[in-house]
């Protein structure tokens, strides 16, 4: 029997995690080392590279590669989660102008300290914050010193900006919609966030989980 290694460039989809994809592919080849580099959320779409084999020593060398987003912050609102996935926790009727964006995002490239998103899987005292913040414990999260290589404006509508950012490991584009927003005196969460670049693995050359399977 050949054993199965090297690499998948998967494009994993909307409304699924990573966890549930790399399941899906080991159960249908039958795999018995498989991992991930970099976790996607499961409202989120893009590239996960994805280890087989003695692949997965390498997942530590993949993981701190530069990953490129694209990604659309909607203005006035911010939520529980800093995505479309949450309650909302404070509004504002106060839409920022394509102009005062410009200016603002000049700020946020290079090193930035950066608090991530409650829910997310950064570990307090051994627990994963998404667990505490569904069990409703009462918890802080520290910021965390993260990269931005580059951050482009895309799109802009009246309540609706889209961006391109190039960044490093542990970056959160959720907790960038949240502060830049507040920044700008307003509040904004993430409505769409796809990953197009995980170092050399691009959207360009990657599969689609169900042509995968």
């Amino acid at each position: 029997m050949i054993s199965k290694q090297g690499w998948i460039n998967l494009y994993k989809p909307k409304n699924i995690t990573s966890f549930k994809a790399i399941n899906s592919i080991r159960k249908k080849f039958s795999i018995k080392k498989i991992g991930h580099a970099g976790t996607l959320d499961p409202m989120a779409e893009g590239v996960l590279p994805i280890a087989i084999g003695k692949a997965t020593k390498l997942i530590p060398y993949i993981s701190i590669m530069n990953k490129e987003y694209e990604f659309t912050v909607t203005w006035g609102s911010q939520t529980s989660t800093d995505d479309a996935e949450g309650n909302i926790l404070f509004k504002s009727d106060y839409f920022p102008k394509k102009k005062e964006i410009e200016k603002k995002i000049a700020n946020y490239l290079g090193y930035v300290n950066q608090k991530p998103p409650k829910v997310s899987a950064v570990k307090i005292n051994g627990k994963r914050a998404y667990k505490l913040f569904r069990d409703n414990e009462e918890f802080q999260i520290l910021p965390k010193k993260v990269f931005i290589e580059s951050l482009i404006l895309t799109d802009h509508s009246k309540n609706k900006t889209s961006f391109k950012i190039l960044c490093g490991k542990g970056f959160y584009v959720r907790s960038l919609a949240r502060d830049l927003a507040l920044d700008l005196k307003t509040y904004g969460h993430i409505s769409s966030l796809k990953r197009s670049k995980v170092g050399k693995f691009t959207e360009k050359t990657s599969i689609l989980l169900d042509d995968l399977l």
